[in-house]
């Protein structure tokens, strides 16, 4: 895995994998998952071509070339938050081409990010980080996250029950 670092951000190189799945239905013939994000050299750019690395039971998977997938300071807490759920996932973010096939165009670690896209209903694919991102994310969060202390609301004396007397009163 190519791994860079400079002004405290980590830059990964990956591939993205598509597979399509056939559908018995007679208003749906197909499927798309995305179903790992992978590794891959520094000099891999991303093109519009796709390879494709595996078609066993009529059931291609596609390779997806030169993503970059940036680690950045100013998501950490998102990265965290990741990290410590229960499905640790990595996201894809894709576009619908003319034929109805997804095109990724995002890969992130941030459930920020992925959320954005997913309030503007694009597709997202979320699955289980690859064990050497998981590792080099780890890594980041654990060696730049300092979560921030909660501060405890003061309650200012009186206006508590102003606000309930006014929405009491009917009118």
């Amino acid at each position: 895995m190519f791994l860079k670092s400079g002004s405290n951000n980590i830059t990964l190189h990956v591939a993205v994998l598509l597979q399509r799945f056939k559908i018995d239905n007679p208003w749906i013939t197909e499927k798309w998952q995305a179903i790992g994000v992978i590794p891959t050299k520094e000099n891999v750019e991303q093109t519009n071509e796709i390879t494709l690395i595996s078609n066993i039971n009529n059931e291609p998977i596609y390779q997806y070339d030169g993503f970059i997938l940036e680690l950045v300071r100013d998501e950490l807490d998102s990265y965290y938050q990741n990290l410590v759920s229960d499905n640790a996932s990595i996201f894809v973010v894709c576009r619908e081409d003319d034929d109805n096939r997804p095109n990724p165009f995002l890969v992130t670690l941030s459930y920020d990010e992925a959320a954005i896209y997913m309030e503007t209903d694009e597709t997202v694919y979320a699955m289980a980080i690859d064990i050497q991102i998981y590792q080099t994310i780890e890594r980041f969060v654990l060696e730049n996250y300092k979560p921030e202390k909660r501060k405890k609301r003061k309650l200012v004396k009186g206006t508590a029950g102003e606000h309930y007397q006014k929405m009491s009163v009917y009118e």
